[in-house]
């Protein structure tokens, strides 16, 4: 398994196990989907950016991208402005925040279009 190179910070231990799992049930998921008639994108990213995307990464991971349909997993979100823990509470991160606002800068959208990326829904992506 290779772990890609994103940024400068190096992959954990944790996180290459989690990756590893994820990747193993990903495959036999797919072999038991063959001929069931649910569609499956061709790659996923966006594991090994967990916890750390900014638009730097995002960017690199777009040019990065191989032929076909890549889901990218994200989870934007921003910080909690009420008082108190509540249930999502630990949704409600610095990281999630600056995800959200990379994801939503103008310099993102401009370097999905450098790259000649088509942004869609998943339904769109699997028909």
């Amino acid at each position: 398994m290779t772990f890609p190179s994103f940024g400068n910070e190096p992959i954990t231990e944790d996180l290459k196990s989690e990756a590893k799992l994820f990747s193993n049930l990903g495959a036999e998921a797919a072999r038991l989907l063959v001929g069931t008639g649910i569609h499956l994108t061709d790659h996923f990213r966006g594991l090994y950016l967990k916890g750390r995307i900014s638009l730097d990464l995002l960017e690199k991971c777009i040019g990065e991208l191989s032929e076909g349909v890549t889901e990218l997993m994200v989870h934007p979100g921003s910080l909690s402005r009420g008082s108190g823990a509540g249930p999502f509470q630990s949704f409600s991160t610095l990281d999630r925040e600056k995800e959200l606002k990379s994801l939503l800068s103008p310099a993102f959208r401009e370097a999905v279009l450098r790259a000649r990326v088509s942004l869609v829904s998943f339904r769109e992506a699997l028909l």
